[in-house]
């Protein structure tokens, strides 16, 4: 993989005719909401997140953002990558809104939470995120048993959203959409049905620490079984018996 400096070359060259022409000396001379519209900054952006393997910087789940440690020039210009890491939503949020859910302004404060957050993460990974299953007839029950400070990273809608959407269940079983974690967590969940005939299987919802899978009595998908191979493909997880 190239340096960022290299990745980000021509895009750099261009953005800087770019904003000459318009009058600016700088890159501060711009507002940021349309420097995050460039092309340069979408090339730093996927190489910071491939740089890093596509795993968030904290927790290890997917990174969807690139925060900033610095806005001096040579990372606003993709010439230093030290001042940018890769994120996913939720932990981004953790660090630039507190506990009021206000905006942190100062970047030092915002390095601590970051660093705060992944040594936190690094011990909670030893321990797992621990859940329980159930099959009791016609319901399935997931319910999170595990260190409570584990559901500022994940929780447990945002696993039954990725089990619904993960390949192996979307290649016989199709969902309503747009999905997203509201609807799970209507009374009535996410109905489930099979994608040839239409007809219902079954109605997923969750909270932040239980999943509930309700089958009809005409279900012939196992559920159960692809929840629990679903599962033991996340590193992080550990059912217990």
């Amino acid at each position: 993989m190239s340096p960022l400096e290299e990745h980000t070359s021509a895009h750099r060259e261009k953005f800087i005719r770019r904003i000459e022409k318009q009058g600016a000396k700088s890159v501060f001379d711009i507002p940021y909401e349309n420097y995050l519209r460039t092309v340069l900054w979408t090339a730093i952006r996927d190489w910071v997140v491939e740089s890093q393997s596509g795993k968030c910087a904290i927790c290890d789940h997917k990174a969807t953002e690139v925060h900033h440690h610095d806005y001096d020039e040579a990372t606003l210009l993709g010439q230093r990558s030290s001042g940018l890491v890769g994120l996913c939503a939720r932990c981004h949020e953790l660090i630039e809104f507190d506990e009021s859910r206000t905006k942190r302004e100062s970047l030092q404060d915002k390095r601590a939470v970051f660093e705060k957050l992944a040594s936190e993460f690094g011990r909670l990974k030893q321990e797992g995120f621990r859940v329980t299953v159930e099959s009791l007839k016609l319901t399935i029950n997931l319910d999170f048993v595990g260190n409570e400070d584990f559901l500022k990273f994940i929780e447990c809608s945002s696993l039954a959203y990725r089990f619904i959407i993960n390949p192996s269940l979307r290649r016989e079983m199709k969902f309503p959409l747009p999905l997203g974690r509201e609807k799970l967590q209507q009374n009535s969940g996410v109905v489930i049905s099979l994608r040839e005939s239409g007809k219902k299987m079954a109605a997923i919802k969750a909270t932040p620490t239980s999943i509930q899978i309700k089958l009809t009595k005409t279900c012939v998908y196992p559920f159960e079984e692809s929840l629990r191979a679903f599962l033991e493909l996340d590193p992080f997880i550990k059912v217990i018996q």
